[in-house]
């Protein structure tokens, strides 16, 4: 399969869809330049337009080589960028039907999106139904046979079922026993999984307290042990008495109260939430939103280590669970996984093609006593807003906030303000972000900023040091060297002109946002050094981990400029290299950045 050298940016929300494609064969020249049309349009970050090209593509060209690739972009696109879930369905569907027996690699990625949409719409059993085919089909492959059977105990345990869930987890385990190494991670998350139910839906603390002592043993030096020891401090602390009862006590009280939604004498429902608020100064609309979060888990948090989350590159860009999706990697939800990082595991989105269907789910979480996080555009104003009720008779909706405490406003206004352009959008722009709710419940646990940097650091070490190939791209250091081959083919005339086309992409805006996210990584870096970090060898580190992310953005600044000037014949600028000479000493400051950071954790 040829070098994927677009890897280098994997992580990078904004650019998380812009992978290449390679022409593999040609229906002809107008088939292949539609896909080119479409492909462009995406990695220009024109959503619009790539869905009709490409949808025009798959119809107009059903026997081309890139169908498969273009129906599973199609989906993509319509899902994770545009934010309907049901043109991802028909485009997912198709490429099943048409290819599922030709041997296409798309077919159990196509599969695996749509069971997740299935399971976002809480439609559980079809989303069963479909992890249960990958299985019978792809099955064959242990890890996909692993992976599977985590999301088949995830939904299991969003549907309350601990019996399924064991059962599932189980299935992890057993299979993990023959490759314990290459298993590992799913047999973690099994084992987490697992205690989660156990205390939760089945109310067993001293059985849970077992399984994360399972945990603590088996893998003692993962962060999940750190993650356990948390979680078994929390359930004493619940439970004091829990070493000298023979007989567990009742189920698990839970972390935030979820008492049912009351309902006054004129029918309207209110949820209740803490009232501990959280001030400071608003960062870029996302000091609002997890201070929201932080409300809505019954805690307080300084705005001067609140304001870190929320420009934190590493966590939103680099770190956190991900799925992979061939050659593309769709980072979750940078808001669910702050959710998770101030104590709301169970916060998921969830998307609405339309205005009413918003609406009308909105208002069945609220009746099952879920408060409901929405980004709005109040008086024009980008905010976050709980929504904690609403009045039926009234037509109005009760808000609430960090800063403004609690707000009324009318129907009408409510759904301006939710359809609004300018309300915020978290993941890139034409994400639909108007029409996304948060559902916030779930036990919450303590906000701790520590766990959160060094988590997020590790998950960017794990990136750096990435080099295995997944679905055709690469990460970290080994994109970077694919990348200098890739120049030094440009160079010497031997890359083909597809890649030099994909290349010339690439040096544009992606390698100018790829910039901004080192320099960002580095001024997280340095804003957490003296918080989280121990004085001497660990700030040490982080120091020399900081300057090296300068470089590297400095050394990025050095590429385009290079590569802009060997495209025009000009040569490279005095006392500059060529920009495969850069691209090699990218290389080389990555591998360093990661030392730097591993020797500070």
């Amino acid at each position: 399969m040829p070098r994927r050298w677009a890897g280098v940016i994997i992580g990078l929300v904004v650019l998380a869809t812009c992978g290449y494609v390679l022409h593999a064969g040609h229906q002809g020249q107008r088939g292949d330049d539609l896909l080119r049309e479409a492909e462009t349009a995406s990695n220009r970050g024109d959503y619009a337009s790539a869905v009709l090209a490409f949808h025009r593509f798959t119809t107009e060209y059903p026997n081309h080589s890139e169908a498969d690739d273009a129906l599973y972009r199609l989906g993509f696109i319509n899902r994770h960028f545009l934010n309907d879930p049901e043109a991802a369905l028909t485009a997912y569907r198709r490429l099943v039907q048409v290819h599922g027996n030709g041997g296409s690699q798309w077919v159990g990625l196509a599969m695996r999106e749509i069971a997740d949409i299935h399971r976002s719409q809480q439609q559980y059993n079809a989303a069963l139904e479909e992890y249960e085919s990958i299985n019978a089909q792809f099955g064959g492959d242990p890890q996909v046979r692993a992976n599977t059977a985590l999301e088949i105990a995830r939904t299991w345990y969003e549907m309350g079922e601990p019996t399924q869930v064991r059962a599932a987890c189980q299935e992890v385990l057993e299979q993990g026993a023959d490759e314990a190494k290459s298993l590992e991670r799913q047999r973690i998350e099994a084992l987490q999984l697992l205690a989660q139910s156990i205390l939760d839906l089945e109310g067993k603390p001293r059985d849970a307290v077992e399984a994360y002592k399972l945990l603590i043993q088996s893998y003692p030096n993962s962060p999940a042990a750190k993650d356990a020891q948390k979680e078994l401090a929390y359930i004493r602390s619940v439970y004091p008495d829990l070493a000298a009862r023979r007989t567990p006590p009742g189920p698990r009280t839970e972390r935030r109260p979820e008492p049912a939604p009351r309902a006054s004498s004129s029918g309207a429902v209110l949820v209740d939430l803490p009232r501990n608020p959280v001030s400071g100064a608003s960062d870029s609309g996302m000091y609002d939103c997890l201070a929201v979060l932080c409300e809505a888990a019954g805690q307080v948090v300084s705005p001067a280590k609140l304001a870190g989350f929320s420009s934190q590159p590493f966590a939103f860009f680099y770190g956190g669970p991900r799925t992979l999706a061939g050659p593309y990697m769709a980072i979750r939800d940078p808001i669910v996984t702050a959710a998770e990082r101030v104590g709301l595991p169970r916060t998921r989105l969830i998307s609405s093609p339309s205005i009413d269907l918003g609406l009308t789910n909105l208002k069945s979480q609220l009746h099952g006593g879920n408060a409901v996080m929405v980004p709005l555009a109040l008086s024009g104003t980008p905010s976050w807003r709980i929504v904690r009720g609403y009045d039926p008779q009234r037509g109005e909706f009760y808000l609430y906030s960090a800063s403004s405490r609690y707000d009324t406003v009318s129907g009408e206004e409510f759904r301006k303000a939710w359809q609004s352009p300018v309300a915020p959008a978290v993941v890139a722009p034409g994400n639909g972000a108007a029409l996304s709710m948060y559902v916030v419940s779930g036990p919450a646990g303590t906000c701790e900023v520590k766990s959160a940097v060094e988590s997020s650091v590790a998950d960017a070490i794990d990136l750096m040091r990435g080099g295995s190939e997944v679905g055709g791209q690469r990460s970290g250091v080994a994109a970077l060297e694919d990348l200098t081959r890739d120049l030094a083919g440009l160079a010497d005339g031997s890359l083909s002109d597809t890649h030099a086309k994909q290349l010339a992409d690439w040096c544009g805006r992606p390698l100018r946002l790829y910039t901004s996210r080192r320099e960002a990584a580095a001024d997280y870096l340095e804003m957490w050094r003296e918080t989280v970090f121990e004085p001497g060898a660990e700030q040490e580190s982080v120091t020399e981990a900081i300057s090296l992310l300068r470089d590297s953005a400095r050394l990025l600044k050095e590429l385009g400029v290079a590569y802009g000037r060997a495209r025009e014949g000009t040569g490279p600028v005095e006392g500059g290299g060529s920009p495969q000479d850069i691209a090699r000493s990218l290389a080389e400051v990555e591998g360093r950045i990661a030392d730097a950071l591993e020797a500070a954790l």
